[in-house]
Formats: C-alpha cells, structure tokens, sequence
C-alpha cells in the first residue's frame, strides 16, 4: 500500500469479513524492528465452505518502507544478527562485547582486536568473529587474522588430522583467494585435502569440493588446463554421488564452461553453460542469484562470439538478480558492471561504458584491498576509454595508477613466494567470469560439521 489509509481500509475489511477470524496481529507500525523496518503481521483463520478452517499469515506493507527494506537488505542483516545471538545466554554479553569492540567508530581498533586474538582461546566466539569481518564487514585481512587463531586453537585441541582443521585450512584459503592470493590459497587447499582424503577417503564431496576450489586457484593463476583437470574429477565424484539435476552438478558445468571458454572452445562452453542454466531452472526459482552467475558467464561468451547485444541482455539480466538476491554491493555486481563497460566500449558508447566502470570501482573499493587486481583492471579499463575519449592526461595517470597497483600487489605476493617480480607484465583486461565456489569451504555455524561428517557412499537425491 502507498499509504496508511489504504493499510487500516485493508484492516477493517478483514475485520469484518465473517469467514475470516484474526488469531493473532503484531503491530511493527507502532513497535518497529531493531533495524526500523515497519508492517503489520496477521495471522488469520479462514472458514472453508467444505468445513475446513485455515489458517495463514499476511503481512501488510507500505511500499516505500518495502523498498527501503529490499535496497538495504535489512532482512539480510537481521537473519545474520539473528543467527549471531542464537542460543546466548551466558555468552550474550560476550558477543555485545565483541560487537561493541569493533564498532567503536568509523574505524576498527586494531589494539585491542590484537589483543582479543592474542587471549581468545574460546573457538565459538573466533568463529563467530570471523564470519563477521568476512561475511558483513568485508574485512577480509581481519577474517584471516581471525582464521588463523582459530586455525591454531583446533590443531591444539585435536590434533592435525580432523574434521575442523580441514575447514579451517579450507576458510584461510578462501580467504586468501579472496584476497588475489591464489598461490598462497593452494598451500592451505592441499593441506585441506590431505586430511579430508584420509578421514572422508577419496570420492567424499568434501574432496570434491577442494578439488573445484583448487582448480579456481589454479585459473587465477593463468593455468586453465591443470584447473580443468580438477573441475572435471570433482565433477566426477559428484555424478556419483547425485543424480544429473543437483545444483552442485550445475556449479562444475559453470566453471568448466569458463575454462573452455578461456582456452578458445566458444561453443563447448555455450554448451555447458545452457546444461548448468537448465539444472538450476529446475532446482531453483527462475533468477535466482546462480542462474546470474551463468547469465554472466554466457555474456562474456557472446561476446567472444561479436553478439554484443544478446551479450548485454543477459548481462542486465544478472544485475536485476544479483541485487534482488545479494544486495546492492557485492562482488558479483561489480564484475557484471565491468563486463558491461567491456562491451559499451566495443559498441562506442564510451560515455555509458564510463559509468559502468566507475560503479564497478565503487564496489570493488569498498570490498577489496587497494591493489586487488579487479581494482587494477577497472583503473586500466578506465583510461582506456579516457584514452579513446581523447582525454590523453587523465588516461596517462590512471595507466599510471594501475601500473603501480598492479607492481605493488606483484611486489607482495612475489616476496611472500621468494620470486622474481616481473614488472613489465601486462594488465589483464578481459572479461571477468564468475566461478562457483564450494558452500562447504567457508566458516560456518558449529552445526555444520555434523552435516559434514555425513557417509556419500551411494547415490543420493539429495
């Protein structure tokens, strides 16, 4: 409704309705939510003609609110808020405490989240903690630092060869992917896979999964075949173990698609890309935050193939979902920006493909670290366009300020692995694909471990 006479006119006919019976009514008008989101909740009982009495629930909006409430993703907030207070009792103030710690100001308070690391020993709390820095805060480093204590506290208390070890290795090394450290990631991501290949044997999901992660690592290193290698033996132990119609079937046809799409194969990729699409049609509702990952990965396929248009199409088409679904500044937003600027270029329209790039930027600012090397293409692809735009000065200091990202984020990850920095090499510009990590592999509530010690022998419908 658009305003509060259209609510009580639509109260008042329920009112009077005498097949309808209000059970219960929570006023969220009157007594907002902690994140100010107002409607008014009703659970009503309805008299059938065939004797039945049903009972449901109706929630009334007023548009404006419901809007706002979608374009901050407040329900998203409060589900994890939700989940970070669930079952605190004598832990409550602890987890206030943690909250209250991080958020003293605009600013983290790098001393005392020092020493917090340096005395916590409790591995609920640093899970929690983790998850908040990496899922809400996008406080990657800190989620690592995070990661790394908890890391350290689990092989004290079980050992080297456990379940919760294995998920830490597997949390550190997304993280370091996150980060544009896919070197750094694969050390953690076989040491992951040692140990779930000796408590889970060779052909568990949980094998599978690092194999696919593995393979990510080995893509954004520029080594697509010995990726491929891995994505296709993860998509061998997943056939076994579900039947063809399983979104993690679907997420391997995603990625494999970007392999043969990076190594020239456009039709084979096309291919897959349609299979992965077709599974998660039928698995999940029709734009689903999946089905625009393989929306965008198709574009960069047609537009391999010239078909700029079509390429644009699906390319919007995953924004519309990615913001109904993940919000307005993920990660996965700025890619699909990207690729549209790709594409506005080789049209001409240099003033849109501008736009397009800047909103890009913004996200990836917010999300990354200063010289992650999404940032550095989108500097890059900026002043190319300046450059064609003929504004020659502001294109010479932006190839400028790529270049320098590009050798500082060489220069680290160079001296971290003892090799020689090529500072020469040239900027990445192509179309930036999205893969489909595994759920599995990132820090999630305690819960999730008994799910994860679950036998795969057999088929499953699961």
């Amino acid at each position: 409704f658009t305003c509060a006479k259209q609510v009580l006119k639509c109260l008042e006919l329920m009112k009077h309705d005498v097949s309808v019976h209000i059970v219960k009514v929570k006023n969220r008008f009157q007594t907002p939510s902690l994140t100010g989101y107002r409607d008014v909740n009703i659970h009503i009982q309805i008299d059938t003609k065939q004797g039945f009495k049903h009972v449901c629930e109706i929630q009334i909006h007023h548009k404006a609110i419901y809007e706002l409430n979608k374009a901050l993703d407040s329900h998203g907030h409060y589900e994890y808020f939700r989940s970070y207070f669930a079952g605190a009792t004598a832990s409550l103030q602890e987890r206030l405490d943690d909250l209250e710690l991080i958020n003293g100001g605009d600013k983290l308070d790098a001393a005392a989240l020092g020493q917090l690391l340096e005395e916590c020993s409790n591995e609920k709390r640093l899970l929690r903690l983790e998850m908040l820095f990496r899922d809400q805060l996008c406080e990657y480093e800190w989620a690592l630092r995070v990661s790394r204590k908890l890391l350290d506290v689990r092989l004290n208390t079980y050992g080297g060869c456990h379940p919760l070890v294995s998920n830490s290795l597997a949390s550190i090394a997304g993280l370091q992917l996150l980060q544009d450290r896919p070197e750094d990631a694969l050390l953690f991501y076989r040491r992951n896979l040692e140990i779930d290949k000796k408590i889970f044997g060779q052909d568990h999901l949980s094998v599978a999964d690092t194999y696919n992660d593995m393979a990510i690592a080995l893509h954004r290193q520029g080594k697509v075949e010995s990726g491929m290698t891995l994505f296709e033996r993860a998509l061998e132990i997943k056939k076994n173990v579900f039947f063809g119609e399983h979104s993690s079937i679907a997420d391997l046809y995603n990625n494999i698609s970007i392999s043969l799409q990076q190594q020239g194969k456009l039709e084979e990729s096309m291919e897959l890309c349609q299979r992965s699409l077709q599974i998660y049609r039928r698995t999940q509702e029709e734009d689903s935050s999946s089905t625009a990952m393989v929306y965008n990965n198709m574009a960069i396929v047609l537009e391999a193939m010239g078909e700029l248009d079509e390429a644009l199409r699906l390319d919007s088409r995953a924004i519309q979902a990615f913001k109904r679904h993940l919000g307005e500044e993920h990660s996965f937003l700025a890619c699909t920006y990207y690729n549209i600027a790709n594409i506005l270029m080789k049209q001409g329209e240099l003033g849109d493909a501008m736009e397009y790039c800047l909103l890009s930027l913004k996200i990836h600012e917010r999300n990354l670290c200063s010289d992650h090397s999404s940032i550095t293409m989108t500097v890059h692809r900026m002043a190319m366009i300046l450059e064609q735009q003929g504004e020659e000065e502001r294109a010479s200091e932006l190839y400028e300020k790529a270049r320098l990202q590009q050798r500082e984020a060489l220069r680290k990850r160079f001296t971290r692995l003892n090799l020689y920095i090529d500072e020469d090499k040239p900027i990445d510009t192509a179309p930036w694909p999205i893969y489909c990590r595994s759920k599995s592999k990132f820090a999630k509530p305690w819960r999730s471990l008994k799910d994860r010690m679950k036998p795969s022998t057999g088929k499953s419908k699961a």
